[in-house]
C-alpha cells in the first residue's frame, strides 16, 4: 500500500533519489578528505621520524668523538 505522502506527491521518488545522490556525493568528497588528511599526516610523521634520525645520528658521532677524545687522555696519562 502506498502511503499518503506519495499518493499526493508523484515526484516523491525524484525527490528521493535526488537527495540519495546529493548523499552520496557528500560522502565521497567527505573519504576524499578524509584520504588527503590521512596523506598529510603520513609525510608530516615521515619528516618527524627523519628529523630524529639524523638527531640520532648526530648524538651518536659525538658519543664517538668524546670516547675518542678521553681514550686519548688516557692514554697521555698512562
Amino acid at each position: 500500500m502506498a502511503r499518503k505522502d506519495e499518493a499526493l506527491n508523484p515526484d516523491a521518488p525524484e525527490a528521493q533519489l535526488k537527495q540519495l545522490k546529493a548523499s552520496q556525493k557528500a560522502f565521497k568528497q567527505e573519504q576524499k578528505n578524509q584520504k588527503k588528511e590521512a596523506k598529510r599526516r603520513a609525510k608530516e610523521l615521515e619528516n618527524q621520524e627523519r628529523e630524529l634520525d639524523e638527531q640520532i645520528e648526530g648524538t651518536n658521532a659525538s658519543v664517538v668523538v668524546v670516547t675518542l677524545f678521553i681514550i686519548v687522555i688516557w692514554l697521555g696519562i698512562l
